[in-house]
């Protein structure tokens, strides 16, 4: 149940995402005059910022959650429910960890990928196993900030969340 209601909490973020890498591919597929050897360079710069940034964005709510596209006031929606359940916080916590990584190296290994078959300047510089590994590195850094994203004050409101 609590994979369920943290698939819930992040389905929206998710899509979100996934239309941004989207726009990024299409911009890619159509480089204008001049750029497109320029690809390898906006790769190597740009994606490790993207994936850091989706990292908090797919982290969850952790306790803290609302209805989404939904504002509310005072308590959050589902916060007395997700305290109310018989788990530990801890549990919580890796729960919402495992979504966000699970997650997260999934759209790690789309957007590399994609961009891999798009660019073909990209595929003369970069062999399928260099780009294995680059994803393999973006996954185990973005990782780390997935969690730290999970234990953020801003998520985790009660004292004594973690533990």
């Amino acid at each position: 149940m609590l994979w369920h209601k943290g698939w819930l909490e992040t389905r929206y973020k998710l899509v979100f995402v996934l239309g941004f890498i989207v726009f990024i591919l299409c911009e890619l597929r159509m480089p204008q005059h001049g750029t497109a050897k320029m690809v390898p360079m906006i790769f190597q710069v740009t994606v490790p910022v993207f994936v850091m940034a989706f990292c908090s964005l797919l982290a969850g709510a952790g306790i803290a959650t609302q209805p989404p596209l939904q504002a509310t006031k005072g308590l959050q929606g589902s916060m007395l429910f997700t305290l109310s359940l018989p788990v530990t916080r801890l549990r919580l916590l890796a729960i919402c960890a495992s979504i966000g990584r699970l997650e997260m190296a999934g759209l790690v290994s789309l957007l590399c990928t994609a961009m891999w078959i798009i660019s073909p300047p990209l595929r003369e510089l970069v062999s399928p196993f260099e780009m294995v590994e680059y994803a393999a590195t973006l996954i185990v850094c973005a990782s780390s900030s997935t969690a730290c994203s999970c234990c953020s004050p801003l998520s985790w409101t009660t004292n004594g969340a973690c533990g």
